[in-house]
């Protein structure tokens, strides 16, 4: 655990029938706790990690989708 940190697991921004990403706005809703803090801390920036940084990348795919990184 990364304190301060907030788990959004990889499998979760996924449909899971067809395995592709979310809409944006299913997306927003998967990563709320998320967007809400980065609202109270602008500068601040959103770091996706795992044991790899292949499910990272997943994240960070839709961060990108939603307009985030």
């Amino acid at each position: 655990h990364i304190p301060g940190s907030d788990n959004v697991p990889w499998d979760t921004v996924l449909d899971p029938e067809t395995r592709k990403l979310l809409p944006a706005d299913q997306l927003r809703q998967r990563f709320s706790a998320v967007l809400s803090r980065q609202a109270d801390q602008p500068d601040k920036p959103v770091v996706c990690t795992c044991g790899s940084g292949m499910t990272a990348c997943i994240l960070a795919l839709a961060l990108h989708e939603m307009g985030i990184a």
